[in-house]
C-alpha cells in the first residue's frame, strides 16, 4: 500500500513539472527498496532488469528518462521482472492513446511525463490482478 502512495506521489509530480529531482527520487527508492526486500527479497532477473533501465537511460540520453528507469526497476523488484513488463506495455499503450486523442500525430518534439501513466496502470494491475501477482 504506502508503494502505491509514494508511486502516485511520482505520479503527480511528474504530471505537474515534467521531472522529478533527485531528493525526490531517492528517498522514495530507499524506502520502496526496504519494504521490497523486506516483504519479499529481491531476485537477480530484477536486478538485472533495474541495470538494463539504467542503462537504456543513459545510453538514450534521457529519451527514456531516469526516474522512469528507477520506477520500473522498483517495480520490478517489488513484484517481479513480467509484472514490470506488463506494466511498462499497458502504460506505454495507454500513453499512446492519451496522446494521439489528445494532440494527434503531429506532436513529434514534445516531451511528455511516463510515470503517471505508469502509476495509473500499475494501480489497476494491483487492484485487479491481486490473485494473480
Amino acid at each position: 500500500m504506502i508503494n502505491i502512495v509514494l508511486l502516485s506521489l511520482l505520479g503527480v509530480i511528474d504530471a505537474v513539472k515534467k521531472e522529478i529531482h533527485i531528493f525526490i527520487i531517492l528517498p522514495i527508492t530507499l524506502i520502496w527498496l526496504v519494504t521490497s526486500v523486506y516483504n519479499n527479497g529481491v531476485d537477480i532477473t530484477a536486478i538485472a532488469a533495474a541495470a538494463i533501465l539504467i542503462g537504456l537511460s543513459l545510453i538514450t540520453k534521457q529519451a527514456f528518462g531516469m526516474a522512469d528507469a528507477i520506477v520500473l526497476s522498483l517495480i520490478a523488484m517489488e513484484s517481479g521482472v513480467i509484472y514490470m513488463l506488463m506494466v511498462f506495455f499497458l502504460s506505454d499503450l495507454l500513453f499512446l492513446a492519451f496522446i494521439v486523442a489528445r494532440y494527434g500525430f503531429r506532436q513529434r518534439n514534445r516531451s511528455f511525463p511516463l510515470i503517471p501513466f505508469i502509476c495509473v496502470i500499475y494501480i489497476i494491475a494491483k487492484l485487479f490482478l491481486k490473485e494473480a501477482v
